[in-house]
């Protein structure tokens, strides 16, 4: 897969159903800015990176396009 960070994060949020308010209260950040890395306008920093692997339970490396695999399995799953 060819993606970029920010069509990684949108596919993710819309296979969740979820809205950009909600990603962005969940990760502590403003929506229209999650909006804005969605559409490449900003890169994420390491922390809201990190903060968005988790909430869709990838994997780091997923979420920065270093693999395509969405689970690594030497990362602890997220859970609730």
């Amino acid at each position: 897969m060819n993606e970029t960070i920010g069509a990684r994060i949108r596919r993710l949020r819309k296979n969740r159903g979820m809205s950009l308010a909600a990603v962005g209260d969940r990760v502590r950040m403003c929506g229209t800015y999650v909006g804005q890395v969605e559409r490449n306008e900003h890169a994420p920093g390491l922390m809201l990176a990190a903060e968005l692997a988790k909430q869709f339970d990838v994997s780091l490396d997923y979420i920065a396009g270093l693999t395509d695999h969405e689970n690594n399995p030497y990362v602890k799953r997220h859970t609730a």
